[in-house]
Formats: C-alpha cells, sequence, structure tokens
C-alpha cells in the first residue's frame, strides 16, 4: 500500500497509522505521553463539489502545514 497520496504528495491514511504505532511503542517504552490530533474530513466533499478539486487539494495541504 502507499505511503503517500500521488495526486496531493501527503502521507497517506496508512502513513499516519504506522505513524501512530511509532509513536505509541515510544511513549511505552519512554513511559511518557502521548497526544494525538485527528481531523474529521467528513465534508471535504462538499468544498470538492461547490470549489473542485483544487480547492480540496488546498485545504488538505493547508491543515498538513498547520
Amino acid at each position: 500500500m502507499a505511503l503517500y497520496d500521488q495526486l496531493i504528495v501527503l502521507p497517506s491514511r496508512r502513513a499516519a497509522v504506522l505513524q501512530f504505532y511509532d509513536i505509541w511503542n515510544a511513549s511505552l517504552k519512554e513511559l511518557t505521553l502521548a497526544t494525538v490530533i485527528m481531523i474529521n474530513t467528513d465534508h471535504l466533499k462538499e468544498v470538492d463539489d461547490k470549489f473542485g478539486h483544487d480547492a480540496d487539494d488546498s485545504v488538505l495541504k493547508s491543515w498538513h502545514t498547520a
């Protein structure tokens, strides 16, 4: 499975899950806390339908760099 979305050149969901497990395991090993932030993109299709693919790609990229 791909670890990057070829269209927007961002990590895929699979890459995020793998990174989560790495952080989780390091947290357990080092007895430290870990924080995970998730963004719900359920309504991103509405942006795509109204403004087009370039707009939703731009939104995803802006979330990635935030």
